[in-house]
C-alpha cells in the first residue's frame, strides 16, 4: 500500500510525494524521494533498472534517508517502503540547502 506525504522546511518549503506504490504496479512503479542536484526533491521510480531523475534523467542523485542530504539516526522512520526509509528531521531543503526538511507521517493511502 502506497502513501502521500507531506515535506515542509522553516524558509517556505513544502511538497506533497507519493512513496510507494499501489497493489497492481508497485513490481514496476514504487516511488521514493531523492535529492537531485538541478531539479531538487524528486520521486525516483526505485524499482526501475538505473535510478535517474524523473525530470531531467541524470543519474547523480541522493536518495532521502542516507548521508550527505540526511543525518542518520537510530529509531522509528517517519517515512518508508520496502528497503528505503528516512526520518522526520535532519534532511536536506532543496531551497535553502540547509539540513531542516521535514517528512511528515503519511496522511493518504492507496492501494
Amino acid at each position: 500500500m502506497g502513501n502521500i506525504c507531506k515535506t515542509t522546511c522553516l524558509c517556505g518549503f513544502n511538497k506533497t510525494l507519493t512513496i510507494g506504490g499501489g497493489r497492481h504496479d508497485h513490481l514496476m512503479d514504487s516511488r521514493f524521494p531523492f535529492y537531485c542536484k538541478k531539479c531538487g526533491l524528486v520521486e525516483v521510480n526505485i524499482r526501475s533498472q538505473d535510478l535517474m531523475c524523473p525530470q531531467c534523467k541524470s543519474a547523480d542523485i541522493s536518495e532521502y534517508g542516507k548521508s550527505p542530504i540526511s543525518i542518520q539516526k537510530d529509531g522509528h522512520p517517519a517515512v518508508q517502503w520496502a528497503n528505503y526509509s528516512t526520518h522526520k528531521t535532519d534532511n536536506l531543503c532543496p531551497k535553502c540547502n540547509k539540513m531542516t526538511l521535514v517528512f511528515h507521517s503519511p496522511h493518504i493511502f492507496f492501494d
